[in-house]
């Protein structure tokens, strides 16, 4: 056990296939795997990740050839190649991949590809079954069940299904479908409202009994440059909590959301580098909770005195290209509300 637990840490194979993996480039995995089980067939995390691959690898495609379907360049070839591996394909998968034979106008694969659906466990896969069908056949018996999964799966209190990707999804599916069946008058009605954002160069920091900072390292502790990024990069994100007089601090609630190119790289916490003036994580944050969207932090009951910062450091890969306006991040004491701090939007450049 000890030589098998050995050669994961130390195998660079292992790292690199998860890289590819979580970069969606599964094809460049397989093989970094493939080579990997030939030399170490006794270790079962290589086949853990070859399965991981797979199921991306099919997943990456689906999402690939409808986006190459609706826009007018279907590759059929490969259409067929994963149509031929129907009995491993997601609902996702099944609802994408005959959305992408309809518009080539191939119904009958499309059809087949539903027939035998799983039912739908996600929001998305709800969404794209519904426009599916909708497409196929708008009468078809399974879209009104799966139109009331998805308001059923509505959070009526916030008026919403979670996150903004779930909203889309679900908003489009039911537009889709109200059009195919227009309500009658009085049954249904959709509010629209138009909210303008402000403009990022005009918003200020704000604070109030306390502070919050942030700003991007290199792995190795230095300042990143935020302006010249490229996709696969990593960066630690620093949070930095200072009042400006010494006081006891509770339940202290911190929401950093991130930019659109950003996602947190999990199970990755390592001891960072600390100044003489900071408060260590291990001493005031009760728990720390990574989500597709954002970083939150709970912290405990901790004394910070005038001129600390208390610490919280995550790292971050960077995943897409493009400009993208950065959210600032804030801080609140969960019963004491008017303790708040909450910083101004940048932006960040990320290069190919």
């Amino acid at each position: 056990m000890k030589e098998i637990a050995f050669k994961i840490e130390n195998s660079d194979a292992i790292s690199e296939a998860y890289d590819f993996i979580t970069l969606n480039e599964p094809d460049k995995a397989l093989p970094i795997i493939d080579k990997f089980l030939k030399a170490n067939p006794s270790i079962w995390n290589g086949y853990f990740l070859k399965g991981w691959a797979l199921v991306t690898n099919e997943t990456v495609s689906a999402y690939a050839l409808h986006t190459l379907a609706l826009a007018g360049a279907a590759d059929k070839d490969r259409m067929l190649s994963l149509y031929d591996r129907l009995d491993r394909l997601s609902l996702l998968d099944r609802a994408r991949l005959a959305r992408a034979f309809v518009a080539l106008g191939d119904r009958p694969r499309a059809e087949a590809l539903l027939k035998t659906a799983s039912a739908p466990s996600t929001v998305k896969e709800a969404a794209f079954a519904v426009l599916a069908l909708l497409e196929i056949d708008p009468d078809d018996a399974r879209v009104l069940p799966l139109v009331a999964w998805l308001n059923g799966s509505r959070d009526r209190q916030r008026f919403c299904w979670g996150t903004t990707g779930e909203n889309a999804h679900a908003l489009l599916a039911m537009g889709e479908y109200y059009r195919h069946h227009p309500p009658k008058k009085g049954e249904k009605f959709i509010a629209w409202g138009r909210l303008t954002l402000p403009d990022v160069s005009t918003v200020t920091n704000e604070s109030n009994g306390i502070s919050i900072a942030r700003r991007f390292l290199t792995p190795e502790g230095k300042p990143a440059e935020l302006t010249s990024l490229r996709r696969g990069e990593m960066l630690v994100a620093e949070l930095s909590v200072s009042t400006d007089v010494s006081r006891e601090l509770s339940d202290l609630v911190i929401e950093d959301l991130f930019a659109g190119a950003l996602e947190p790289v999990h199970g990755n916490q390592q001891a960072w580098a600390m100044s003489t003036n900071e408060v260590a994580a291990a001493v005031w944050v009760m728990r720390s909770d990574a989500r597709d969207d954002r970083m939150l932090v709970f912290s405990k009951r901790f004394r910070l005195e005038k001129g600390q910062r208390a610490t919280f450091r995550y790292p971050l890969r960077v995943v897409s290209s493009g400009d993208y306006i950065l959210p600032g991040p804030s801080v609140e004491a969960m019963y004491f509300p008017e303790l708040r701090s909450k910083c101004a939007p940048g932006r960040i450049q990320v290069g190919k």
